[in-house]
């Protein structure tokens, strides 16, 4: 009996092997696509550290069907731009250095209408539950990774848009369903809240900033990610990691960021503590 599970594992392995990190946009230790993530797992990235954890079948599937959905939705936008009558740019390399940290990464599409008004627009793949949510609001990482390409390109504007990748009676999601958000950059982003899309971006710099003054001080830093679990109106909070969840497992108390992250086993063994290497 032939092991197609076992082929096709071995098959998206290699490509994942194969194709390794992607270099920075620009040279940049750090990435605009970290937005929102843990600051340890940003410094591990800027570093060049190997991960400690190999991703299973469904994670490397669902990665390489997000990116299938992305291009064809990109190269849609393209083709509507010509009718359209705007110029549309595809992967554009953005430089985020002038905002005071060594940052940079490449926008999905920004479009520029004939009287200069520039919108940088993202897509995003989505699960059943990320879509249920999408519907609402978009992510908060999201907003600030779009929102420092608007700034770094001086664009006035964003669109998030998301793509159901999965169906979910129960959700009342279809595969195919789109959601959107577009925000000026001084428009708040979410109902109750007081942040803007500028405010968002000022935040994640602040915590670029911190990792990249990491790097440049040979400390490993602490694992500080943001815990949106309150609710509180307005308000932005960050806390320490004390121990991770393991990885690809749900876990009590542990932040569901860790069960995610290629770096676990690293991060685990040392300890929540800020580090001189």
């Amino acid at each position: 009996m032939i092991d197609a599970e076992g082929i096709i594992y071995a098959g998206q392995i290699n490509k994942y092997n194969e194709e390794g990190l992607k270099p920075t946009a620009l040279g940049t230790r750090l990435r605009v696509s970290d937005a929102g993530s843990c600051e340890r797992q940003r410094w591990y990235k800027g570093m060049d550290f190997d991960e400690s954890e190999t991703p299973d079948l469904q994670t490397l599937l669902a990665f390489h069907v997000g990116n299938s959905i992305h291009d064809f939705v990109q190269e849609a936008f393209v083709r509507q731009a010509v009718m359209g009558g705007v110029s549309v740019d595809v992967e554009v390399p953005v430089d985020c250095r002038a905002l005071g940290v060594d940052l940079s990464g490449s926008a999905d599409l920004v479009v520029t209408y004939s009287d200069g008004h520039k919108v940088v627009v993202e897509f995003k793949s989505a699960s059943a539950y990320g879509s249920k949510l999408a519907k609402i609001a978009p992510k908060r990482e999201h907003v600030a990774q779009a929102g420092l390409y608007a700034r770094g390109l001086g664009a006035n504007a964003i669109h998030i848009v998301y793509v159901a990748k999965e169906t979910s009676f129960r959700d009342k999601v279809r595969a195919g369903d789109v959601y959107e958000h577009y925000f000026e950059l001084n428009d708040p982003v979410f109902e109750g809240r007081l942040e803007t899309v500028f405010d968002i971006t000022e935040f994640e710099l602040i915590r670029f900033k911190r990792v990249d003054k990491a790097i440049l001080g040979g400390l490993l830093p602490h694992p500080i990610v943001y815990d949106d679990s309150d609710g509180k109106e307005g308000l932005s909070r960050l806390k320490t990691v004390e121990s991770p969840g393991p990885y690809g497992r749900a876990s009590k108390n542990s932040h569901w960021e860790c069960r995610y992250c290629l770096y676990n086993s690293l991060c685990y063994g040392i300890g929540p503590d800020e580090v001189s290497i």
